[in-house]
């Protein structure tokens, strides 16, 4: 199975990972139509959000966190309706369900006689229904979510420009989700530099902040600290974790992270 594309190194897992933050979302979304909601993460902490506790124990070397926006929510949901219903749509179309339902149910000599090209739209997409959900999803677009989390990993393997759309489709639903409810999601840079690449990246700096909070299993809710720094390699004693090749902190250790960690200040190029 194909989980990163190559061009774009977008990943299924992180994909799915939104999904379900948004799946998670949505009720709070709806509750924020009534000016002076509370923020969501105090009554209940959710997947690839990052906790109250755990952002307090990285103290100012953490990330920092966004105050909540009032912004327009109703457009927001009208986002979530339309967004969900077109992605889930297209899955659906690029794995050929409906298509191939209809040739199954033409092999089996059912009365699919009116195989023209108008006819054969018509008996796919009413085919297709069966795999898609039954409400509206102006109603509720969770079911339609669902609906596109269920086949997001076989459309990718049957095309890989799968996810990077994806992706695209539904960063700005996240991003804006994420700063209605005051939310610290997953992939939110630190305030601080590596010690052992020192911040070093491809650009031939040094200095960057390339510390960043990580979800990197789709079913988990434990949050990791992992760094894309250059070649960065830390020594076993320090680091016993590796998410895709890169070095990881998991919550146990963030103590003891953030006591080895370097303050954040002006970068500076290699060599200068």
């Amino acid at each position: 199975m194909t989980t990163t594309n190559p061009v774009d190194g977008i990943s299924i897992s992180a994909v799915i990972c939104d999904l379900d933050y948004l799946i998670e979302a949505w009720p709070h979304v709806v509750g924020n139509r009534i000016p002076g909601t509370d923020r969501s993460w105090v009554e209940e902490p959710r997947k690839a959000v990052v906790s109250e506790a755990d952002l307090e124990r990285m103290g100012k070397q953490g990330i920092p966190r966004p105050a909540p926006v009032r912004v327009g929510v109703l457009d927001l949901l009208q986002q979530y309706a339309a967004r969900s219903e077109e992605m889930a749509r297209c899955i659906v179309e690029v794995l050929a369900l409906g298509a191939n339902a209809l040739d199954d149910a033409y092999d089996r000599g059912e009365p699919w006689e009116y195989r023209r090209t108008d006819g054969v739209e018509i008996a796919r997409r009413w085919f297709e229904r069966y795999y898609l959900p039954e409400s509206a999803a102006s109603k509720d677009p969770r079911p339609w979510l669902r609906t596109l989390r269920r086949y997001t990993e076989d459309a990718h393997d049957a095309d890989d420009k799968t996810a990077p759309w994806l992706a695209a489709m539904i960063a700005p639903l996240v991003d804006v989700t994420a700063r209605l409810l005051g939310d610290v999601r997953a992939g939110q840079v630190m305030n601080a530099v590596c010690p052992y690449c020192l911040g070093r990246t491809a650009r031939g700096w040094i200095g960057e902040r390339t510390l960043t909070i990580e979800f990197p299993d789709a079913k988990s809710v434990e949050p990791m600290v992992v760094c894309h720094g250059l070649e960065c390699d830390p020594p076993s004693s320090s680091c016993g974790t590796r998410v895709d090749n890169q070095p990881a902190w998991p919550r146990r250790e963030w103590d003891w992270l953030a006591s080895q960690l370097l303050p954040a200040t002006n970068n500076e190029r290699i060599g200068a």
